[in-house]
């Protein structure tokens, strides 16, 4: 899938897919809808990503952290196939507060991210770099790389903010997010977005 070989990496997750069915390996086969998800959604193909997250989700029933990838993955592909964003960002801070509750920092610095993207497509260019900024902040931290399809989102959305605010302004914007606790982050989005 990184090497751009979209179909041979379809049948390499279909036919792990198969074989975790057979096996009756839950986890496994969470895994390899989770990522034909992720294979749809590199292709754009969000709307078709969704069915597959929301599966993924099931299989992986009440463990965390392993509920954490596909709730993230759901609400970003809610969030690019055009959901209202105020129900993606209650998603987005759901996980926070499942992660923060679990000192899952990894996973709250994810949902700090998507709740940055959920807020600049509220149109709230200002609030959404903060955001970000905190966001950033944390995945520095944590030496946390952004993967696609996330990091497609986060190019695209970072270039329209930057053209919406101008550069003095994104990087004052910017640097006072990296100020920001992750909770004042999450609330500023939710207020941003309401």
């Amino acid at each position: 899938m990184l090497e751009g070989r979209s179909d041979d990496a379809r049948r390499l997750f279909e036919r792990a897919a198969e074989l975790a069915r057979a096996r009756g390996d839950r986890l496994g086969l969470a895994m390899a809808v989770g990522d034909l998800g992720n294979l749809a959604a590199c292709s754009g193909s969000w709307n078709d990503a969704i069915p597959l997250y929301e599966e993924s989700l099931v299989l992986r029933g009440d463990a965390w952290p392993y509920r954490a990838i596909p709730l993230l993955n759901l609400a970003l592909a809610e969030l690019q196939s055009g959901r209202d964003p105020a129900s993606v960002a209650a998603r987005y801070a759901d996980v926070f507060r499942l992660a923060w509750e679990r000192s899952d920092a990894f996973n709250a610095a994810a949902a700090i991210h998507g709740l940055g993207l959920t807020v600049a497509r509220a149109s709230a260019p200002e609030a959404a770099t903060r955001v970000l900024g905190a966001a950033a902040a944390q995945q520095e931290a944590l030496a946390y790389a952004l993967e696609a399809p996330e990091s497609d989102v986060h190019g695209d959305t970072i270039a329209d903010l930057r053209s919406q605010l101008g550069d003095e302004l994104f990087s004052a914007a910017w640097g006072e997010g990296h100020a920001l606790t992750p909770e004042q982050a999450v609330s500023l989005a939710l207020q941003s977005i309401h």
